[in-house]
C-alpha cells in the first residue's frame, strides 16, 4: 500500500453516483476534506440524475456525470456498444482532470476499475469486496451490520487519509425562485416511492395525516416525480390547501423545501434534502437493519438532535438485517406506525392540532 502523503492543494474525486440520499449523506466527508485542504479542488462523480443539485453546493469545484455505466442497476440503459463506448470517454474525462486522490465510499466493479484505469496515485475504497485489490487505501469496515450511520460510516474514510473525523455541515447557497410558493404554514410531504428501496408508509396513512393537518390551517404540497403525477392526483385532490409538484429540479425542489415549515416523507432522498436544508422533517423507516433509521438517519440539524422522535420506525420482536419482504409474518412492517405516530413527532416539531386532545 502507497504512503499517503497530499500536497497543501490537492485535486480529489469523490465517487458517489447512486442515489440521491446516499450523495447527501456523502456530503459531511466532502466538507470535512474541503476545511481540511482549503486550497484544494474537489469533484464529485455522480448520477446524471443529481447534477442540478452540485451548483448550489459550496464545498464541490466541480462536477463528472456517470450516465448510467458504472452502476450494475443503470446499465440496462445501454447496449453493450454503447456501454464501452461511453465509458471510454468518461474515463478520458477523468484522466484529464490528474486527480491526486479518489475515494469511493460506494463502489461497484465498474467503478473501481475506471478509477484504477484513470491511474490517480491514491484510491480510497472498501477492502471487502473482489474488486478491492484496485484500491490502494482500504476501508476495511463492513456496513450492513453496523450500528454506524450511513455519513459516519463514510466520515471513516477520513481516518485513512488522516484527517481527523470531525463531522462539517455542509455548505448550500440556495436558489431563490419567485414561481416556487411556501410558508411557515406549507407541509411538504412525499408520500410515494415507485421504486422502493425500503419499504414505505402506505398512502393513505398521508391521506389520513393530510386531512388533519389542513383542518389545522396548515396546507399541504405533495412532491414526487413527473412519472407519478397520474397516481398521485388519484390519490390526493388539488385545492385550495392542498397542490400537487412533479417536475419540479432538485434546485427548485431544495427551495421549495427551505421555505416550507416541516417535512413529512418515506425513507429517500427528499427526506436527505430537507435536512441539507435545515429543515424540521419526518420520515418513516423499516426496521430491518440495513434500511434502518439508524443507519440512513438524516443529516443531524444540530448537536441536540434525537432522531428517534422524528424518524419512525415499527419494533417488532425481529432482529433482522435484510428485509425478507413477503416471507416476513411482520410484512410490511412500515405500515405498523400509526397516524397518531405521526401526530406526536408533528407535536416534536412545534406542529399544533385543533382537538389536539381528541387526537392524541
Amino acid at each position: 500500500m502507497k504512503k499517503l502523503k497530499l500536497s497543501e492543494n490537492p485535486k480529489i474525486l469523490i465517487v458517489r453516483n447512486d442515489g440521491l440520499g446516499d450523495f447527501i449523506l456523502t456530503l459531511p466527508l466532502i466538507s470535512a476534506l474541503k476545511n481540511n485542504f482549503r486550497k484544494s479542488k474537489i469533484y464529485v462523480l455522480v448520477n446524471k440524475n443529481i447534477e442540478n443539485l452540485v451548483p448550489v453546493l459550496s464545498d464541490i469545484d466541480g462536477c463528472i456525470i456517470d450516465e448510467g455505466i458504472l452502476l450494475k442497476r443503470h446499465r440496462n440503459l445501454f447496449n453493450k456498444s454503447e456501454q464501452e463506448r461511453k465509458k471510454k470517454e468518461l474515463l478520458e474525462i477523468i484522466k484529464k482532470h490528474n486527480f491526486n486522490l479518489a475515494v469511493l465510499p460506494y463502489a461497484e466493479k465498474e467503478s473501481a476499475k475506471i478509477i484504477y484505469q484513470a491511474k490517480i496515485p491514491f484510491r480510497a475504497g472498501t477492502g471487502r469486496r473482489v474488486f478491492s485489490w484496485r484500491f490502494n487505501v482500504k476501508l476495511w469496515q463492513g456496513r450492513k451490520k453496523s450500528n454506524l450511520p450511513e455519513y459516519k460510516l463514510n466520515m471513516a474514510y477520513l481516518k485513512k487519509i488522516n484527517i481527523k473525523e470531525n463531522y462539517a455541515a455542509p455548505k448550500i447557497k440556495l436558489i431563490s425562485d419567485k414561481k416556487i410558493k411556501a410558508n411557515k404554514k406549507t407541509i411538504i410531504m412525499h408520500p410515494y416511492k415507485r421504486n422502493s428501496t425500503a419499504l414505505s408508509w402506505p398512502v393513505e396513512s398521508f391521506k389520513n395525516l393530510a386531512e388533519i393537518l389542513i383542518k389545522s390551517g396548515y396546507k399541504i404540497t405533495i412532491i414526487g416525480d413527473k412519472e407519478d403525477e397520474i397516481f398521485l392526483k388519484k390519490q390526493f385532490k388539488p385545492g385550495k390547501n392542498l397542490s400537487i409538484h412533479t417536475s419540479l429540479s432538485l434546485q427548485g425542489l431544495s427551495y421549495l423545501i427551505s421555505q416550507s415549515r416541516l417535512f413529512i416523507g418515506n425513507s429517500s432522498g427528499p427526506l436527505h434534502l430537507s435536512a441539507l436544508v435545515k429543515i424540521a422533517h419526518i420520515g418513516f423507516f423499516p426496521q430491518n437493519k440495513a434500511s434502518s433509521r439508524v443507519r440512513w438517519q438524516t443529516l443531524p440539524l444540530s448537536k441536540k438532535d434525537d432522531y428517534q422522535k422524528f424518524l419512525l420506525s415499527s419494533a417488532f420482536d425481529k432482529n433482522c438485517v435484510n428485509c425478507e419482504r413477503e416471507k416476513c409474518r411482520y410484512f410490511n412492517c412500515t405500515a405498523s406506525i400509526s397516524v397518531e405516530d405521526a401526530l406526536a413527532a408533528c407535536r416534536h416539531q412545534k406542529i399544533s392540532f385543533k382537538n389536539s386532545k381528541k387526537q392524541s
